[in-house]
């Protein structure tokens, strides 16, 4: 019971952080109802891990905790995919206007 209640705080605590992150515009209304959703999935499987119990056990994964450490896994890869393409993007980025610049100076002299 305790270390629900825990959990339950620290989810709370992370759902606030995302409502912060949406006031001061660093995500977009997307991506808040997107984290929400996932706080939200946490919040309940925390409240009621018989929920994840059942559905792992359809899904011949053990334990409900489990299926919440393999589908935690998945989102982390998952994430770091999507920051791996946005580097990439923003490395292009960088050398072209780095390119461009140095054009520029060189055209001046």
């Amino acid at each position: 019971m305790f270390l629900q209640s825990v959990i339950v705080i620290l989810i709370l605590f992370a759902w606030v952080n995302a409502a912060l992150n949406l006031k001061r515009k660093k995500i977009n209304l997307g991506e808040f109802i997107l984290w929400s959703l996932l706080w939200l999935v946490l919040l309940v499987a925390s409240i009621f891990p018989e929920i994840p119990s059942n559905i792992s056990g359809s899904l011949g994964v053990g334990r409900g905790v489990d299926l919440i450490i393999y589908a935690s896994i998945f989102l982390l890869f998952f994430l770091m995919f999507k920051l791996y393409v946005k580097m990439e993007e923003q490395k292009k980025e960088f050398t072209n206007l780095v390119r461009e610049l140095a054009i520029r100076r060189a055209r001046k002299k």
